[in-house]
């Protein structure tokens, strides 16, 4: 359904004098509620007075600043990047060169030596994906009802909206290092970028006297965005950005929590990431959402809730444009991604080259996100030094 959009009452223009009403200006408008009579979305176009105090501080991005804010019932990032893409050009002003989101599939490199290893293991494999199917059904139907995330130095009890988010973000992270590293350890740039997230907070939790800082025993998951990209309509999204919509589900991730090295938290890392891949969760859990949905508003905000509530942040890793990328014919230096959540929020997304992790968290409950932003920096940067084991080849 087409809406009118009017020029006066989706684009807005802001000036800031210090680094401080900058980053109160950006936390007010995280929170902000849309007017409800237009469609859901608008453009902040933020500048800097004349008399801008700027100070030497990668993790404060200076202005100008063009915030592009929008309510998740319009589309889901899918869909989002591919209006981010119809709005921008290449610095060539080519078409925006993004990654693709169709997720690899595992083929045997030896044919004749993958069948040995199954009639060998047959029996084994096919009770690991009844154990992992079991797994994902119980993931998928209890969590919402299950027992809590442990009560650590991230976490409020009982878990309330209180009307305030605060909003850091990292200093940008090469990529090219991030794949030198993923190759020497033999891993995916997710499972590092998810060991340094669980690395950092456990840092974070020793740092401020938590009780559950070395404790491997302390449950703290991860909900994790899982997107359905629609391949029947992937042509119209290529071709039509105007066609947008929600196609995604959560699944629950248990971050590796506890005394560990860096190789170590790797490992089991590798181990989570790689059953939740072959486990049904996330088709059972959109399944839920299907019935929930049709009980009313009551009932998918209780669901919701209890969710959400049990559970310690929501993790979104988005790939962006691999290249620079002009919008409206401007030059855009970098490209951050926040949400605020009930709960707090982890954003990772990359550009040109660069990553930056974004953190929106209630400053009642996490009293210095700036903190864990830095150590997630530097138990990025531990990666570069550590060696792979014996054990690492064969996770």
């Amino acid at each position: 359904q087409k809406s009118e959009v009017h020029f006066n009452s989706h684009v807005f223009r802001h000036s800031v004098e210090s680094p401080d009403q900058l980053r109160a200006l950006k936390e007010k408008l995280l929170i902000q509620q849309f007017n409800t009579s237009i469609p859901l979305f608008d453009v902040q176009i933020i500048n800097a007075d004349p008399n801008y105090f700027s100070i030497n501080n990668e993790n404060i991005l200076p202005p100008p600043i063009m915030a592009f804010r929008y309510s998740h019932v319009i589309g889901d990032g899918v869909h989002m990047v591919k209006v981010l893409e119809s709005l921008c050009t290449s610095m060539d002003n080519s078409k925006v060169k993004t990654l693709n989101f169709q997720r690899k599939k595992n083929a045997p490199k030896d044919g004749r030596s993958n069948m040995i290893f199954l009639t060998l293991n047959g029996v084994g494999n096919l009770l690991k994906i009844v154990w992992l199917c079991f797994v994902g059904f119980a993931k998928a139907t209890l969590t919402a009802i299950g027992p809590a995330d442990s009560n650590t130095k991230i976490r409020q009890i009982p878990v309330k909206w209180t009307g305030r988010r605060t909003i850091v973000t990292s200093k940008s992270i090469s990529l090219d290092s991030i794949k030198e590293c993923q190759k020497k350890l033999n891993c995916t740039v997710n499972d590092i970028v998810v060991s340094a997230m669980a690395g950092a907070i456990q840092a974070y939790m020793k740092n401020h006297g938590c009780t559950y800082a070395n404790q491997s025993s302390a449950r703290m998951r991860a909900i994790i965005p899982y997107a359905f990209p629609p391949k029947a309509r992937k042509g119209e999204m290529d071709h039509d950005p105007k066609d947008l919509g929600n196609n995604f589900t959560f699944v629950s991730m248990r971050l590796p929590i506890g005394n560990h090295t860096p190789i170590q938290r790797l490992q089991l890392t590798q181990k989570i990431t790689s059953n939740l891949k072959r486990s049904p969760e996330a088709i059972i859990v959109k399944a839920i959402n299907v019935i929930v949905g049709m009980l009313g508003p009551a009932v998918q905000r209780k669901t919701l809730y209890d969710y959400m509530s049990r559970q310690s942040m929501v993790f979104t890793n988005i790939p962006g444009p691999i290249e620079r990328i002009k919008c409206m014919g401007i030059p855009v230096n970098t490209i951050v991604f926040a949400c605020p959540n009930l709960i707090n929020q982890v954003s990772v997304m990359s550009y040109a080259g660069n990553m930056r992790l974004t953190l929106v968290t209630d400053p009642n409950v996490v009293t210095n996100a700036e903190e864990i932003v830095d150590l997630f920096v530097e138990q990025m940067d531990l990666f570069k030094t550590t060696e792979p084991t014996i054990e690492s080849t064969d996770v």
